[in-house]
């Protein structure tokens, strides 16, 4: 469990645990991938103190997870990485009215580095999940191999650039960095909001909360008629309000509302695995342009096109059962945050 951060705490990390390791891991001392914890929030926590906290648990993930996206085949630490990242953000905007936007130079960093994970993650879905799903349908496993062969080439040269782009946008110093703007608390200087930073945290986020379902009902009326990029918004929405409700699950005497993030999360994945398809494709069809029609390239190129018929299927089919259910659950829903 993460507790909210001290100034004192919050300087002795930028000092102390920040640097990264000053020569390469051996796998086997290497932590396992980190993934989210949860973050303790005292029932006195005021609304500043939720920020604080908040961002520091996202920064403390990323910062865990940072040596083996850099040294490490292992998905895991990118996904994590990315996921921390993420919620970073939804934490940023979830504030947005109340904390101004960091500094530029963070808020680039945030963009670069979450920018060189994107690509790469793609990469590891379509290699790890989406193809090996696929492959028992195809009864040619010469084609398979070749087509494997293909877009594993690309996976790596997707790892390679990822690791050189994170390394160029310093991920230690804007670690430092965005550290040391949470401990200076420079939104202090506005005194007009001093009152709302001081507020006590839980009334603050049932209003953000309550705020946030309301906007995720009204983009998920008439999903049957959605377009695709339609249906790209709604998840992200499901993820900015699946995060923003783990941000405050373990804030004393919020109500239980387990029944309700779990449709969140049967949401999310069910909107990901079509925008993950959506992906696929395009990868795969830039992977195959211009291959040749004999030999091994040959055979990667039917396979690959094996694979682009079976998803472009996918696409116009009806929507996943559980998708339907947990849109129906939500939009009923009328959690007393």
């Amino acid at each position: 469990m993460t507790k909210p951060p001290t100034h004192r705490e919050t300087h002795r990390e930028t000092e102390l645990k920040l640097a990264l390791p000053a020569r390469r891991v051996p796998a086997f001392e290497r932590a396992a991938p980190v993934p989210v914890a949860p973050v303790r929030l005292p029932g006195e926590a005021s609304v500043e103190d939720g920020f604080v906290a908040l961002c520091t648990a996202c920064l403390a993930q990323f910062q865990a997870n940072l040596p083996g996206v850099l040294e490490d085949e292992d998905i895991e630490y990118v996904h994590q990485a990315r996921v921390a990242l993420q919620r970073l953000r939804v934490a940023l905007r979830l504030y947005r009215g109340l904390c101004p936007l960091p500094p530029g130079e963070l808020l680039a960093g945030l963009r670069a580095l979450a920018g060189a994970l994107g690509p790469v993650r793609d990469w590891d879905v379509l290699c790890c999940v989406t193809l090996p799903e696929i492959a028992p349908a195809l009864d040619h496993p010469p084609a398979w191999r070749q087509l494997m062969r293909v877009v594993q080439a690309r996976r790596r040269a997707a790892r390679q650039a990822m690791q050189g782009a994170i390394v160029q946008a310093g991920p230690a110093a804007w670690l430092r960095a965005f550290h040391r703007w949470l401990a200076q608390r420079a939104w202090r200087s506005e005194p007009a909001r001093q009152a709302a930073w001081q507020a006590p945290l839980q009334p603050w986020a049932a209003r953000a909360l309550q705020a946030g379902h309301k906007k995720l009902v009204r983009s998920a009326r008439d999903f049957a008629r959605q377009s695709p990029q339609q249906r790209h918004a709604l998840r992200l929405r499901v993820k900015r309000q699946r995060y923003a409700t783990e941000f405050f699950e373990t804030l004393p005497g919020a109500a239980p509302h387990a029944k309700y993030r779990g449709h969140l999360h049967e949401l999310q994945s069910s909107l990901g695995r079509a925008n993950d398809a959506h992906i696929a494709r395009a990868l795969l069809g830039g992977a195959l342009a211009g291959s040749p029609g004999a030999g091994g390239a040959g055979q990667a190129r039917g396979a690959g096109c094996f694979v682009l018929g079976w998803l472009a299927r996918q696409a116009v089919e009806p929507a996943d059962p559980g998708v339907l259910k947990a849109l129906k659950f939500i939009r009923k829903s009328r959690p007393a945050w």
